[in-house]
Order: C-alpha cells, then sequence, then structure tokens
C-alpha cells in the first residue's frame, strides 16, 4: 500500500529542514563583529565557529545509525533537534567565546544526527514520494541558511548584542522540536532494520560518497570564492556579492522542481546527473566567451539545485528500508560532507599567487568532468531506483 504525502508529514521535513543550516550560516553575517569582539582570537578562531560543526557533521553522522538501532529513529531526531536547540539558545550569552565554540560542538552533533534520520524518515513514511518529499526538505534548508544569512545581523542590531541574532534561531528549531514531538511512528516500522544484507553495496556507497563529495565540493567552492573570482575580473563588490545571492537562491527554487527534473528525463536519476555536469559546463564555457553573467549563474544554480537533492535522494531510493536508509546515508554524508569541505580551502591555496579565475576555472573543471564520469558510471551500472 502506497503511503501519500500528507500536509503534517511535509510539514514536519520542512520544519526540519529549515532548522539545520541556520545555526552554521548565521555566523558569517556577524562574522566582523565577533571579531572585533574577540580580538583576541582572530579571523581563523571565529572560523572555527563555522568549520566545526561540518566536520561533526563528517564524524558523526554514521554514529547516528548505532543510536538509532538502540532508542529509534524519531527519539534520535528528537536529540539531535534538542542539541541543535540549546546550541543556538547558549549563543545569546556571547561574552564567552569558549562557550560559542561549545554551542557549534552541539550544533554540529545534533545536525549530524537529524540528517540521517531524515533519510530514514523519508524512506519511511513517503517512500513513493521520495522524490518530491527530497525536494521539499532540500529547499527548505536552502530557505532556512538563506534566511540566516539575510537577517542575523539586523536581528543582532535590534538585541543590541550579536548573541540575540544568533540566539534566535533556537526558535524555529524550538518549533519543530516540539511539532515533532506530537508526531507518532509506528513501532513496527520505525524498529525495522534489514534482515537480509544481500548483496555487498560497498561500491555504491562508494559511488554515492564520491557524488556527494563532489556536488558539495563544487556548491561550497563557488559560494565561498565566487565574489572573489568576480570582482578580479572586474565586477563591483555589490555586484558580486549580489550575483552569489542570485546563485543561492536560485539553486533553492531548482530543489523545488527536482523531481519534475527527473520526470523530464523519463525518471532516470542519472541522467538529471548528467544534465547537471553539462549545465556547468555550458556555464563555463559561456562565461569564457563574454556571455552576461547572469546566465552562467543561472546554469550554475541548475545543476546544484538538482545535485543537491539527488545526492540526499539516491540513498533513500536505492536502501531496501528505513534502517538502510539512515546507514547509507550516514556513510555517504560522512565522505561528502568531509571531502566536500575542504575543497574550498583547496581552492584557496590554489589562488596563491594565481589569478583566482584561473584556479577556480580549473578546480570547477576537474570537479564538473568527475561529476559527468560519475553519471555515466551509474548509468552503466543500470542501478534501478524508485
Amino acid at each position: 500500500m502506497k503511503i501519500s504525502l500528507k500536509f503534517p508529514v511535509l510539514f514536519l521535513l520542512i520544519l526540519a529542514g529549515f532548522c539545520l543550516r541556520p545555526g552554521i550560516s548565521s555566523i558569517a553575517p556577524l562574522a566582523e563583529t565577533l571579531q572585533r569582539q574577540f580580538y583576541d582570537v582572530g579571523a581563523t578562531g571565529i572560523g572555527l565557529l563555522t568549520s566545526i560543526p561540518v566536520v561533526c557533521m563528517g564524524v558523526i553522522s554514521p554514529l547516528a545509525f548505532l543510536l538509532e538501532k538502540r532508542v529509534g529513529l524519531k527519539q534520535t531526531l528528537m536529540i539531535g533537534l534538542v542539541l541543535v536547540f540549546f546550541g543556538e539558545l547558549l549563543r545569546w550569552f556571547d561574552s564567552w567565546f569558549g562557550l560559542l565554540l561549545l554551542t557549534a560542538v552541539l550544533v554540529g552533533v545534533g545536525d549530524a544526527l537529524i540528517r540521517p534520520m531524515i533519510s530514514g524518515f523519508i524512506k519511511l513514511r513517503c517512500a513513493d514520494r521520495g522524490r518530491l518529499a527530497v525536494s521539499v526538505y532540500a529547499a527548505s534548508m536552502g530557505a532556512g541558511a538563506g534566511a540566516a544569512t539575510l537577517s542575523t545581523a539586523s536581528l543582532a542590531d535590534i538585541s543590541g548584542h550579536p548573541g540575540g541574532g544568533l540566539a534566535f534561531w533556537a526558535l524555529p528549531t524550538l518549533l519543530a522540536l516540539i511539532c515533532w514531538s506530537l508526531f507518532s511512528l509506528p513501532v513496527q516500522r520505525e524498529q525495522q532494520h534489514a534482515a537480509n544484507k544481500g548483496q555487498s553495496m560497498f561500491w555504491l556507497a562508494a559511488g554515492l560518497s564520491l557524488f556527494f563529495a563532489l556536488q558539495a565540493g563544487l556548491n561550497y567552492t563557488l559560494i565561498a570564492w565566487l565574489p572573489t573570482w568576480l570582482r578580479y575580473d572586474g565586477y563591483s563588490a555589490s555586484t558580486a556579492d549580489s550575483l552569489t545571492t542570485l546563485l543561492i537562491v536560485f539553486s533553492t527554487l531548482v530543489s523545488l522542481f527536482y523531481p519534475l527534473f527527473v520526470r523530464l528525463f523519463s525518471g532516470r536519476e542519472y541522467f538529471t546527473m548528467l544534465a547537471a555536469a553539462i549545465a556547468t559546463m555550458m556555464a563555463a564555457a559561456l562565461y569564457a566567451v563574454g556571455v552576461a553573467v547572469v546566465v552562467p549563474v543561472l546554469l550554475m544554480g541548475i545543476a546544484i539545485g538538482l545535485c543537491f537533492p539527488l545526492a540526499l535522494h539516491l540513498p533513500v531510493a536505492i536502501s531496501p528500508d528505513a534502517a538502510s536508509a539512515v546507514r547509507l546515508s550516514g556513510w555517504v554524508q560522512t565522505v561528502g560532507y568531509l571531502a566536500g569541505g575542504l575543497l574550498p580551502s583547496i581552492a584557496g591555496m590554489a589562488m596563491t599567487g594565481r589569478p583566482p579565475s584561473a584556479a577556480l576555472a580549473a578546480i570547477v573543471l576537474v570537479l564538473t568532468v568527475l561529476l559527468a564520469l560519475t553519471s555515466l558510471a551509474f548509468g552503466f551500472s543500470r542501478i534501478r531506483h524508485q
């Protein structure tokens, strides 16, 4: 019997997705303010508030499966929401930098527990509408990141100190925590685990991890360095920032329509992966010949907007049950976030002594070629997705 994607399930996915990124993305708008406040810490120390959660996501995600086996899917997700809530709430007390570092750990560990559980939840409650569920979930993450980026500085001004802007994001997390606590999962489904391991999924997990790392690296590298790239090529700082914001907003909108793109390619995910790679190549070619920069930016938005929900959906679609989806998503996201998180740093090192546009173009080209080869590999393997 098929399980329809009813409004309560959709609402829970939106709430969970929206709460995942503000704990990280709210730091950047206040980075300079925090650096002035903690002048003895320096930019590197402030950067830890962003990098620590990403490292936690990479290290803790596979361990979420062990906790899920002991207490269940919903309880593990609730623990993650509690950790994120307190991590954000404690930022109100912003006078001690050590406490802010602790909040970064809480946010990262909570995030690492929530993400694999959402994959299991989608497999459990809406497997037949997995593409739509993942697209809404991915778009809500983008909305949360965008909201935090745009409004945290204003919220800090209203509250009179940086901690007020950072702690505000505990409110939507509290709402998500309350709503998830009121939602019940069938016990026999929630505690179900794969009885038949079947053929080893090592190579499949490796391929999914590679794809997750490539799309994450492409996304993080562009968001981190696109403004620098554009300013080097003669664009004003305001124009460069506006185009980067356009990239984020447009990719979020594309994620929302991810199911339609897959249906356009006869329901074949690897064709969608290949289309994303082609869009990236077209963006690079058009930028090289001098087409208005907004066109390549929109093409890159299509590529990123397709790749992110794909990376989230494939482990869910391939897994036979919710427990397998939790485990596979945990491993895939571990490798993906650790590898993808390193690429912006590699790009920064590559720009040392070189024109930013040339260094970044080379990195984006390599990532794009690998993305295309990965999509072809999935096609040749004849993997069947739901």
